[in-house]
């Protein structure tokens, strides 16, 4: 399977799916379709680990296409975890940058190739309170992540060699703090 949810345009309903968990899907390439972005109002959490073929978050068509709708995609997600997806470049495309109103956790870890968060500059989510960027030897300041990164609470960079971003916080605060 190389994309979850392929089927026609508005053809699922998981209006009350809150929480998924895509673990070890060797062959994915592609998470969402296009069709079923509207189809998660209540999505709350999202994490998605050791996808080692995943491409994209959301298909390519998407990237280059405007939304001439108001409808928010994500309204609801408030923690996205992503870990060990090597092939990922981009974690979202820049049609729905400005997707995330209750955007608190964004922890991203072990991407080989992620070039950046989002394929454009966007704006810190207003409820952002966590970042994690660790082991990301080509995400760069200058592809995706131009974001006021000292406004968010806690954060910590690590590993992240092309990384261009400063943390005030000491990394094992942050760490306490973040784990609890």
């Amino acid at each position: 399977m190389t994309c979850l949810f392929v089927g026609l345009n508005y053809s699922f309903v998981l209006k009350n799916l809150t929480k998924m968990r895509i673990v070890q899907c060797e062959k994915l390439e592609i998470v969402f379709s296009t069709s079923i972005l509207r189809c998660l109002p209540q999505l709350v959490s999202l994490h998605v680990i050791e996808c080692k073929e995943l491409k994209h978050f959301i298909e390519d068509d998407l990237e280059d296409k405007v939304f001439q709708s108001s409808n928010i995609y994500f309204p609801k997600l408030e923690t996205l975890v992503v870990t060990k997806c090597d092939k990922l470049k981009y974690v979202f495309p820049v049609s729905i940058c400005k997707e995330f109103p209750k955007l608190k956790v964004m922890m991203i870890s072990e991407a080989n190739e992620l070039e950046g968060i989002f394929k454009s500059e966007f704006e810190i989510p207003p409820n952002l309170k966590v970042v994690v960027f660790a082991y990301l030897p080509s995400l760069c300041h200058a592809q995706g992540v131009h974001f006021h990164f000292q406004e968010v609470k806690y954060r910590l960079v690590h590993s992240c060699q092309k990384l261009s971003l400063t943390s005030c916080n000491d990394d094992e605060d942050v760490g306490y703090n973040i784990m609890g």
